[in-house]
């Protein structure tokens, strides 16, 4: 049995400002994405570490392959969102099922944070997207241009190169839908 048959990702690394230079090189390589020589690995994960981490918008089918619930990077946002009141936490599923079953510490995260933290389903008429992303203050971020394949983007301190998915993560969220309650488990 693989993780992914009960719900889990192939990658169970998510990367925060407290990962390490063998955590990032790893999740790199999960990507597909490879890096020549340990002085642009250096170069990379020391912007990687300089993240501003005041807000960060995500946007993913249903999370499962984020595995935010998993204990540590859960402490991970809670830390982010405990670090101050401009720490930004949005999230925009298409399938909120799997939060609402499986996910009671990001539901308190939601229920602690209710002013620096949303989730929403996106409306129906967008479920055909097939991207992902994960912006962290506009200047950084991962970007998986289907959600079944490798092919994805870092991007490292650029708001040039970001900007384009900032503004196409406004469009997701603009377009509304059905706003989480960390009041409603849906169990």
């Amino acid at each position: 049995m693989r993780a992914e048959d009960v719900g889990g990702g192939a990658n169970k690394l998510v990367l925060g400002k407290h990962s390490g230079r063998n955590a990032f090189r790893a999740r790199l390589q999960a990507l597909g994405i490879e890096i020549e020589g340990e002085e642009t690995l250096n170069h990379a994960f020391a912007r990687f570490k300089e993240l501003a981490d005041k807000k960060q918008e995500i946007f993913d089918e249903d999370l499962t392959r984020l595995q935010l619930e998993h204990p540590e990077n859960a402490a991970v946002l809670h830390e982010f969102l405990a670090a101050g009141k401009r720490n930004l936490v949005r999230i925009v599923l298409k399938n909120a099922e799997p939060f609402r079953r499986h996910s009671p510490r990001l539901f308190k995260l939601l229920a602690s944070y209710p002013d620096q933290m949303s989730v929403v389903q996106c409306p129906e008429h967008l479920h055909s997207l097939n991207d992902a992303l994960f912006i962290a203050d506009s200047r950084h971020a991962l970007v998986r241009f289907h959600k079944d394949h490798a092919r994805s983007r870092v991007i490292i301190d650029d708001s040039d190169a970001c900007a384009p998915y900032v503004l196409r993560f406004g469009e997701i969220s603009r377009e509304g839908g059905e706003s989480i309650s960390a009041t409603t488990l849906g169990l």
